[in-house]
């Protein structure tokens, strides 16, 4: 099992599965790394350039207001759920 450290501030979360040899602490350490080391103190997001097909244009400007308003893990939970929808609806 990886123990992540909190990242901005939460409390720390373990992540992994029991049993198996891989090692997520290893290859999550950039990207928190990158987090907790960033000089930017706020949330900003990249720009996104739209494709020109509804569903997906609408699809993450949905994701990315429901992002930007997360308070709870839920919410966090519904930015994912976005993201497979248009994984699907690329498909």
């Amino acid at each position: 099992r990886g123990i992540f450290p909190g990242i901005f501030g939460e409390p720390a979360f373990e992540c992994g599965v029991v049993g198996t040899d891989l090692n997520y602490a290893g290859i999550y350490a950039p990207l928190i790394n990158t987090l907790e080391n960033s000089e930017e103190n706020t949330t900003t997001l990249l720009h996104y350039e739209p494709t020109g097909w509804d569903l997906v244009d609408d699809g993450v400007n949905r994701m990315k207001e429901v992002l930007i308003s997360a308070e709870k893990t839920l919410d966090y939970q519904s930015v994912g759920m976005y993201g497979r929808e248009l994984l699907i609806t690329l498909a």
